[in-house]
């Protein structure tokens, strides 16, 4: 299964946990944006701050993440469609919506916003289920 893979699973990750599990042993073909990845990577410094975690480290694990990393130029025929549908919801999410629309796949997220987007989501325990992992 081919996924867009948002920043929220990714900070997830971070600490271990399914999501983690996921990533490395889901067996998913993970896609995401330099966009997206940009995203996590200032979360993550911000967690750093606010935990004493060694920020450099959270953005080597980000930069590990298996994913196939798309540019804006290859989505961008799709960007004013997302930006139409979740842009004043929040701009920052338009290039990963771009994206799945462009590859015609679900989006892995946590975040709410997407709801009114035109492409299927999975949030990790959905994507936990959707894998068999966990009993529906």
């Amino acid at each position: 299964m081919k996924i867009a893979l948002d920043a929220d699973p990714i900070i997830q990750s971070l600490g271990g946990g399914m999501a983690r599990k996921i990533i490395l042993e889901g067996g998913l073909e993970l896609v995401t944006t330099f966009f997206t990845l940009a995203e996590a990577k200032r979360k993550a410094i911000k967690i750093a701050k606010r935990t004493g975690y060694p920020g450099l480290l959270l953005k080597m694990m980000i930069d590990a993440v298996p994913a196939d990393v798309f540019e804006r130029e290859d989505y961008q025929d799709y960007r004013e469609e997302a930006r139409l549908e979740i842009g004043k919801r929040d701009a920052g999410d338009v290039d990963i919506l771009a994206l799945a629309l462009w590859l015609r796949i679900p989006i892995w997220t946590a975040d709410k916003d997407f709801e009114v987007a035109q492409v299927e989501t999975y949030d990790t325990p959905r994507l936990l289920k959707r894998l068999g992992w966990i009993s529906q």
